[in-house]
């Protein structure tokens, strides 16, 4: 089921439209193709935020779950997961194009999910 799952995200992600010629979008078709493959070897892309912050969809769901990640309504959602099976470890990029403050409670709401969802091992990089 898992292989299964992230066929249909690569799939889907091949099909996405990366680049719809936002600063944001830019920036997260950069980390996705060009720093996390070189940064985390091993880690597969779970997630990727490119549209306008809706909720997940079912089929997101269902390949999050695959990974042990469980998204409840009210949780934050980052612009990109990547996800370890051998480590079952979880790194979070947040994509940020503006130069105001970092958002410490936003911070604090990834990390805690990581937790709430049994990642004991988790990065979190916020990229401007």
């Amino acid at each position: 089921m898992r292989e299964q799952s992230f066929g249909l995200f690569k799939q889907k992600f091949r099909t996405a439209q990366l680049d719809n010629g936002s600063k944001h979008s830019v920036l997260i078709k950069a980390i996705h193709k060009e720093y996390a493959p070189g940064c985390l070897p091993g880690f597969e892309p779970i997630y990727i935020d490119n549209g306008n912050g809706s909720r997940i969809i079912d089929s997101e769901k269902e390949i999050l779950r695959s990974a042990g990640v469980v998204f409840e309504l009210n949780d934050r959602l980052p612009d990109l997961f990547f996800w370890s099976e051998e480590l079952d470890a979880l790194w979070i990029f947040d994509a940020v194009t503006t130069d105001g403050e970092v958002d410490y409670a936003r911070q604090q709401g990834f990390i805690a999910f990581a937790k709430i969802n049994g990642k004991n091992r988790t990065g979190l990089q916020l990229l401007i």
